[in-house]
């Protein structure tokens, strides 16, 4: 006989061996209710109650691509963080009086000109400014997800000249 068909045989006979395992796991979760991977209690079930996330806007409010500057959202967002807290460290560790506001405003400025450096000057062009806004979702007392909006930070851009 050709391998090939030696090869075909043994893997019926392996499917031969393993389907009723199969099926059986199948019935199993179906009896457990567990419709993986549409399941009814997925990894994120739980909406926190700070829940938030930042994205890039032009001058005129419309939101940018964060692949447009070769990043992510989430990794945007971890940027924000680590920028917000080395400005309010700096400022307490300066003695002034600096409000938590406008270290937040300076970490965001700070992050949109080293943002503002991966655009083409066309890109420049068209988007004339940036904004870093922050977008915190609550659960209200009628169970529906309300939006608050903040901006963190404003940059005009300037084209650099060719």
């Amino acid at each position: 006989m050709k391998e090939w068909a030696l090869k075909l045989g043994r893997g019926g006979l392996r499917l031969v061996r393993t389907w009723p395992w199969f099926l059986g796991t199948i019935l199993i979760g179906h009896l457990a209710k567990e419709n993986f991977p549409f399941s009814n209690w997925p990894m994120y079930g739980n909406f926190h109650p700070n829940a938030y996330y930042v994205y890039i806007a032009d001058a005129n409010g419309e939101a940018i691509g964060a692949t447009t500057f070769k990043e992510n959202t989430p990794r945007l967002g971890r940027q924000y963080a680590k920028e917000k807290q080395a400005a309010i460290s700096a400022a307490k560790k300066s003695g002034q009086d600096v409000p938590v506001e406008q270290s937040e405003w300076n970490a965001g400025v700070k992050m949109l000109k080293r943002l503002a450096d991966r655009l083409t000057p066309e890109q420049q062009r068209e988007y004339q400014g940036l904004q870093l806004v922050e977008m915190r979702l609550e659960i209200g007392t009628d169970r529906k997800i309300q939006p608050h909006q903040k901006i963190h930070g404003k940059i005009q851009l300037e084209p650099a000249a060719n």
